[in-house]
């Protein structure tokens, strides 16, 4: 089977995820507490991500992520500078390619009424206004929708230049080719649990120390997947 033919195997790469979290329970328990500490501290941020201290508790948290990445992969010595600033290329142009899409996403509902006929703007306006909040998770499913483009696959380029390998997103996006809706599904899982806080917030406030506690292993988790995703693409240590 070809790289361009090769289909992710969802569901063995979460189960494969498990067993390695299982296995390596000390390490990544040291991870999920880290990790923890830092979504607990954003919390203490005045202003949240309008405190310039916010830039410099995510350029940390950049550095923590580089870490785990160059851990899981045995690649020494796990604290690399040089090969975090390589691995600046491909994540600048994920940010660029995020912030094209939302900027386009945000201005879409202000550009619409000049687009409209005279006569619809006022219908345009009410429905906005009716239905604000559902619009939300419309936008939630479009981000799911393009996030094999945005986010999944150049994600994949992300993690070469960390662990010192080509982090072309052409290569990525080549390895990639095919999975279009196997990364949709991925990342349907990953936003399940983000989605009910989501939903609980509207009914209940749940307590943001809460949330964080149960965010911390996900994402630890969550990212054990990625890299396995990427073993699977780009090392071939995963059977299709």
């Amino acid at each position: 089977m070809t790289d361009n033919n090769r289909k992710l195997p969802l569901m063995k790469i979460l189960d494969a995820s498990v067993d390695y979290c299982v296995e390596n329970v000390k390490s990544v328990s040291a991870f999920v507490a880290v990790n923890l500490l830092f979504l607990l501290s954003s919390l203490l941020l005045p202003g949240g991500y309008a405190n310039p201290l916010f830039l410099i508790w995510l350029a940390v948290y950049y550095v923590f992520w580089c870490y785990f990445f160059r851990f899981y992969f045995n690649r020494k010595p796990y604290l690399m500078f040089r090969k975090i600033c390589d691995s600046l290329v491909p994540s600048t142009k994920i940010l660029f390619l995020t912030a094209v899409f939302a900027l386009i996403f945000a201005a879409f509902p202000i550009v619409l009424p000049f687009l409209l006929p005279v006569e619809m703007v006022d219908a345009y306006t009410n429905f906005l206004r009716k239905y604000l909040n559902e619009l939300d998770w419309v936008m939630l499913l479009i981000l799911l929708l393009i996030s094999p483009l945005i986010l999944y696959r150049p994600f994949m380029a992300w993690i070469s230049s960390v662990i010192g390998r080509s982090g072309q997103l052409k290569t990525a996006f080549a390895r990639t080719e095919g999975n279009y809706w196997r990364f949709v599904v991925m990342g349907i899982v990953f936003n399940v649990i983000f989605i009910v806080f989501e939903y609980l917030n509207r009914i209940i406030d749940v307590p943001q120390v809460l949330e964080m506690l149960v965010y911390a292993p996900l994402l630890v988790y969550f990212n054990v997947v990625i890299a396995k995703a990427y073993e699977f693409f780009f090392l071939d240590n995963i059977d299709a």
